[in-house]
């Protein structure tokens, strides 16, 4: 009756511990991915007088699932091309006609879970051009962040 028993277990910490790694990657995965994007496209077709025509869309999209405040999409045009005011989808906010450049911006004020905003504009070719002309990307900021579309090419028309 006076016997005793010694029990021993071993715990295995290796599940807990993976599972705070998997934890940790998901969280920064979560906050480190994008918010928005914005894609640029370039297209040549001609306008209602038959003369040629450049059309530009940009696509502004929110890739989270909570709605985005006051975005600004701004894009550069070459001196060499002309802004097409009247056949535009939203007409920019600001025009800043530069030397090299004519910057146009649109003020979006919201942008909802997973919507995506259409922006189109025409220009026309000021001078004749020959082979290809490469296009500046367009930008959209949001709250501190900007976001680099791609550079659209514009075959000579």
């Amino acid at each position: 009756s006076g016997e005793s028993k010694t029990v021993y277990y071993t715990v295995n910490y290796l599940p807990l511990v993976l599972g705070f790694i998997l934890l940790a990657l998901l969280v920064f995965w979560f906050y480190s991915r994008k918010k928005c994007s914005i894609h640029k496209r370039v297209l040549a077709t001609k306008g209602a007088d038959g003369k040629k025509l450049v059309k530009v869309t940009l696509i502004a999209k929110n890739k989270s699932y909570r709605p985005l405040t006051n975005l600004r999409v701004t894009d550069r045009v070459p001196a060499s091309l002309k802004i097409v005011h009247k056949a535009s989808s939203m007409r920019p906010d600001i025009v800043k006609q530069q030397s090299t450049h004519a910057a146009l911006t649109w003020k979006i004020p919201k942008l909802g879970p997973r919507e995506q905003r259409v922006i189109s504009y025409y220009m026309r070719a000021g001078v004749k051009l020959i082979g290809k002309v490469s296009l500046p990307p367009a930008e959209l900021a949001i709250k501190g962040d900007t976001y680099i579309s791609n550079t659209a090419l514009l075959r000579a028309m």
